[in-house]
């Protein structure tokens, strides 16, 4: 049984993990993505790749032996991103026009371009300091008035508000578990829909803590026909009559109208429900640990044999 290094391994994971959402992995995506704690030169990893691993490579992309069908649904997943871009577009060229909105991100698969077609869009918002509850109310409150969140029969390309952060509290750390992987690919892959200011450089550099397996990972850059950057005149005018004690009390209005079912998973670090002045994380059903445990499960499983620290220890024991 062949000895996997630790760049085989990572290798390994990379591709395991994507594969949970039935994405197929170019060698670029691979490296860029690779989980490992230092980072690794390309031309060695590519001799790992390309070494005794048992993946299986069909058009330029690499996947677990016998998901050969992955790569014609990348394709048709892209197709569908597409359409549901334009969607999300137009929605968050309203939102943007709301006063103290300041980005949105696009995240989730929709974000690399995975779409489902039964999907909804998942938007995170980025609010001005100290507002973020008068933002959601007003984003809140618009997409309810025209029918587009989504709600327990209908997803399909609705806008779900479930994540807002304020500026310039971007740093989420301390609400999430650093051994968390699924979370730690989802913070880094937002994909910047509207963000005039840059803020999704801001919330890279404040969650540096995320990317300690992830190396070799770079931000999102939004392509021209996709992202919006033109700011709105109408913000200002909304803005400007909008006084601070308005907060509070948006504040009070939507915490009492909120469902009992989601104000009472309401916790800190790792909560499903987030409800904090500078961080509301609203997720039903928020799916990390079942993903980890998948991930963590499937690894163990796929990845066979001893690691180099393993054989170490045996001589070791050998030699004593």
């Amino acid at each position: 049984m062949a000895i996997l290094t630790a760049i085989d391994r990572a290798i390994m994971r990379t591709v395991i993990y994507f594969d949970l959402f039935s994405f197929p992995l170019t060698a670029d995506e691979i490296y860029s993505s690779l989980l490992i704690k230092e980072p690794v030169r390309y031309s060695i990893f590519l001799q790992s790749l390309n070494h005794h691993l048992p993946l299986a490579q069909h058009g330029g992309f690499y996947f677990l032996p016998g998901r050969e069908e992955l790569v014609a649904k990348r394709k048709q997943a892209y197709l569908l991103a597409d359409d549901k871009f334009k969607i999300a577009r137009k929605n968050a060229q309203l939102l943007r026009r709301l006063p103290f909105v300041r980005a949105i991100f696009v995240a989730n698969r929709l974000a690399y371009s995975n779409a489902s077609d039964s999907s909804d869009i998942d938007f995170v918002i980025v609010s001005a300091p100290g507002r973020i509850w008068t933002c959601r109310f007003f984003t809140s409150l618009l997409l309810k008035i025209l029918n587009r969140r989504p709600t327990d029969t209908d997803h399909r390309n609705k806008i779900c508000l479930s994540f807002y952060l304020e500026e310039p509290h971007l740093n989420v750390e301390k609400y999430f578990s650093k051994d968390d992987h699924h979370f730690c690919f989802w913070i880094n892959q937002f994909f910047p829909l509207y963000d005039p200011d840059g803020f999704i450089s801001k919330v890279w550099q404040a969650n540096r803590w995320s990317r300690h397996s992830l190396p070799h990972l770079q931000p999102m850059i939004a392509s021209q026909c996709r992202a919006i950057t033109a700011k709105s005149i109408l913000q200002n005018i909304f803005e400007f009559f909008l006084t601070k004690k308005l907060e509070f009390g948006l504040k009070k209005i939507q915490l009492k109208i909120m469902p009992a079912a989601l104000t009472s998973q309401a916790g800190s670090r790792g909560a499903n429900v987030i409800l904090k002045d500078e961080l509301l994380k609203l997720h039903y059903h928020d799916r990390r640990q079942e993903y980890n445990e998948l991930f963590e499960k499937r690894g163990k499983k796929l990845i066979l044999g001893p690691t180099p620290e393993d054989m170490a220890k045996l001589l070791t024991k050998i030699i004593l």
